[in-house]
Parts: structure tokens; C-alpha cells; sequence
């Protein structure tokens, strides 16, 4: 109501909320964004995070909207520093981020509705083509979900570590072990993959093959980096489905070759876990 929002006092701090919700059932389909409005001249500004997360929601309402609602300006922020060196297992809000992202990136209609002091000041539709640019910002969030599976099924309890490009190895190796624990196999394509091994050489008069596939190779356990712990799986089969000769060298050793190949332009690396393929446990609470 007009008279209530005239309550609040000129450049005064104000508690209030930003709730967003979609399509579903319980707290599970909302996210509780607690902040701050401060009143300008025209406007009314709201400030909201969810306490030690990535997720602020800052908006401008115009000071109108009480008495004709109108969409109003707002955006929304993703910092994932604000996790680094926190406990993986307990990360703040994590669920409800993740589930945030996951909906509105899948389409679900999001609604927002901005509160002062309990009081409804504004709602908005959001647009799920505004929000394609954190894309990035949810395959981060599903490949921490897995890590937080990972580790809950290895019994450790890893801290995330600074966010830097040094990262993308971290999640990657994440992304590799969870499929090839939890689905059947990992897959991802291979081109220009190097291996290098001992091959026996061949009899007089013949040679190898320029081109070869597949290129399997099992090992009875890899090491595997949940941030800052290390865990073990095995026995892990890697399979390379084609490759190509690069290079042969006399080997000190009479009889073999020092060999290295080089995946081709359609190689892809396969990676199996030759156990037991686990069921994945419940998604993060």
C-alpha cells in the first residue's frame, strides 16, 4: 500500500526479501533471498545475498509500483568465490541454488516478488532467455552436485579451492570419476591424444600399421582428485578408439620399439570402471 512504503524513511535501511518460486511443490520450488531496501528520490533500491553464497539479487523499483504495478529493474549476480575455501559437503545454500538455476535454465517459469518488511512491493516474470548467460554458472553447479556425491560415497569431506583456471582439471577429473562410477562409462573426444609405449618389433620385412583402434589399456587402480582429497578407483580400463603411429625409435632393449601415438581427428577417450557400477546416491538436500 502507498501509505505503508511511505513509511519507510528517506536513505534509512529497511529489511526485507526477495522470494522466487516456480512451478512445484514446497520449499524445494522457492528461494528465500534475505537484503535490504534503501529509498531514493524515484526509487526504491533492494540489496539481497544469501548469506555466504554466490547468489545477490540487487533490483530498483520504482517508487509508481505501489500504486500501478509495472515491471521493474533487476538483475541477478553469481560469485562462486564466495565458496572457495569452504567445505564441500556443507556448502551454504548450495540446494537451493542448484535447484534455482536448474529451473530456470530448464524453462520453468520463475516468479519474483520483492517484500518490504513482509509486505509485497512488486512482482516480475523472469524470462528464461534473460538467464542464458549462466549457463556457465549451472555446469559449475552440476559438476559440484557430483562432487558432493562423490564425496559423500568416498566418505571425505573436501575444501573447494580458490577459483581460478587451475580449477578446470579439478572439475573435469570430477566430471570423469562420477560417470565412471555412478553411469557406465565416460566419453569425451580425443583428437591429437598422446601414448607413449614399448611395442615389440616386428619380423623383418613387415611394418606396423599406420593407423590403429581401439587402443585399451587397464590399470588395477587410478588415483582420482576431489579438490584437495585423493581417492582411489579400480580396476579403471581405458579404451582410445583410434589412433594413429607417430613416431617409432629403437629401443635400448633388442627386439622392441619405443612407441607413440596420437589420436585421430575422430578419436574418442572411453574410460570404465571393470567393478561394480554404484546407483547414484539422493540428490543434495
Amino acid at each position: 500500500k502507498k501509505d505503508e512504503k511511505l513509511l519507510i524513511q528517506h536513505g534509512k535501511d529497511v529489511e526485507g526479501h526477495a522470494l522466487f518460486s516456480w512451478e512445484g511443490a514446497g520449499p524445494e520450488s522457492q528461494v528465500h533471498v534475505p537484503g535490504t531496501f534503501r529509498t531514493a528520490l524515484k526509487y526504491l533500491t533492494f540489496s539481497g545475498v544469501l548469506p555466504s553464497s554466490p547468489f545477490k539479487v540487487p533490483a530498483t523499483i520504482p517508487w509508481t509500483l505501489a500504486s500501478a504495478p509495472e515491471p521493474f529493474s533487476m538483475s541477478l549476480e553469481f560469485h562462486p568465490k564466495a565458496w572457495q575455501h569452504q567445505r564441500l559437503v556443507a556448502l551454504p545454500h548450495f540446494a537451493s541454488i542448484y535447484a534455482f538455476f536448474s529451473a530456470a535454465l530448464s524453462g520453468k517459469d520463475i516468479v519474483l516478488g520483492l517484500y518490504v518488511q513482509g509486505n509485497l512491493v512488486g512482482m516480475s516474470n523472469m524470462s528464461g532467455t534473460d538467464l542464458r548467460t549462466f549457463e556457465p554458472a549451472l555446469a559449475l553447479l552440476e559438476t559440484l552436485n557430483k562432487a558432493k556425491a562423490l564425496a559423500q560415497h568416498f566418505k571425505v569431506d573436501p575444501v573447494l579451492p580458490a577459483f581460478s583456471p587451475a580449477i578446470e582439471r579439478n572439475l573435469n577429473s570430477i566430471d570423469e570419476l562420477h560417470a565412471v562410477l555412478f553411469s557406465k562409462e565416460h566419453r569425451a573426444p580425443s583428437p591429437n591424444i598422446k601414448i607413449s609405449f614399448k611395442g615389440v618389433k616386428p619380423p623383418a620385412g613387415q611394418s606396423l600399421n599406420n593407423t590403429l583402434g581401439p587402443l585399451i589399456v587397464v590399470i588395477p587402480a587410478q588415483e582420482y582428485p576431489i579438490f584437495d582429497q585423493r581417492v582411489q578407483l579400480g580396476p579403471i580400463q581405458t579404451e582410445l578408439t583410434r589412433v594413429r603411429l607417430a613416431r617409432q625409435l629403437p629401443s635400448a632393449e633388442p627386439g622392441w620399439l619405443n612407441l607413440e601415438l596420437v589420436g585421430t581427428e575422430d578419436c574418442e577417450r572411453i574410460v570404465r570402471h571393470k567393478g561394480i557400477v554404484y546407483a547414484s546416491p539422493p540428490a543434495s538436500e
